[in-house]
């Protein structure tokens, strides 16, 4: 299992755009692939489970990837954070 922190730097947090530009990513990969906010757990494949955590900028999350191709899932999701400006 892959797990690492990401504080959520865009300005407008892990809303509809940024939800489903992960959930994109996700996709592509087997892994079982999560994404925690305090006590909330969201399946990162489904962007409408994305924005119901409610994350806003400035804000912390953990993203726990587990599976076959955990390295390359982890990465990719990753460069997305990257690509917003979060890591």
């Amino acid at each position: 299992m892959v797990v690492y922190k990401v504080e959520i730097r865009n300005h407008i947090g892990l809303h509809a755009h940024p939800s489903y530009l992960l959930a994109e990513e996700a996709e592509k990969f087997k892994s079982d692939i999560q994404i925690r906010y305090g006590e909330k757990l969201a399946d990162a494949k489904k962007s409408i489970c994305i924005l119901a955590l409610g994350v806003n900028s400035g804000e912390s999350i953990e993203v726990l990837v587990s599976g076959e191709d955990e390295e390359e899932a982890a990465e990719g999701m990753l460069e997305v954070f990257r690509h917003m400006g979060n890591a």
